[in-house]
């Protein structure tokens, strides 16, 4: 639920309080208008925590991986939300990252760099999203590979 936006960091606050209350399975998101030093108290305080994948949007590619030590270093580990990009899943041991690029494929009729006929798109969306969530499995089952290490 990251909805800071929407409600502001106060509600924000009161409803992970609420949350808490009936489980442990609150992982909360930090964003950087929050500064460092929230981060910081975050991974101290929960096992779990999470910041923004988008570009540029609140962490630039090449601080991640800072925030991620942070986090490993404190014993917590970190999630990137929508984030895809390889050039910083290469280089960062998330210990989960999602994206919902892979449904790109159906809005966009496109298979990676291959545009899909348009016909073959909408009689087949089915199939087209079948084979998109196998591809993007795929890359997840690699980055865990290359990963598992830091995980385990």
């Amino acid at each position: 639920m990251d909805v800071d936006n929407l409600l502001g960091y106060d509600k924000v606050l009161e409803l992970r309080s609420l949350l808490e209350e009936v489980t442990d399975k609150v992982i909360p998101v930090w964003h950087k208008n929050r500064g460092i030093k929230d981060f910081k108290q975050m991974c101290q305080d929960y096992n779990f925590v999470s910041i923004s994948g988008w570009r540029n949007e609140d962490v630039k590619d090449d601080q991640f991986i800072h925030f991620v030590r942070h986090a490993h270093r404190n014993g917590c580990r970190i999630h990137g939300l929508g984030l895809t990009r390889r050039k910083v899943l290469d280089r960062v041991p998330f210990d989960s990252v999602d994206s919902s690029s892979w449904l790109q494929t159906i809005l966009y009729a496109r298979l990676g760099q291959k545009q899909l006929d348009s016909k073959f798109a909408t009689e087949r969306r089915g199939d087209l999203a079948v084979l998109s969530y196998i591809k993007w499995m795929k890359t997840q089952e690699e980055y865990y590979k290359k990963w598992r290490h830091y995980h385990d």
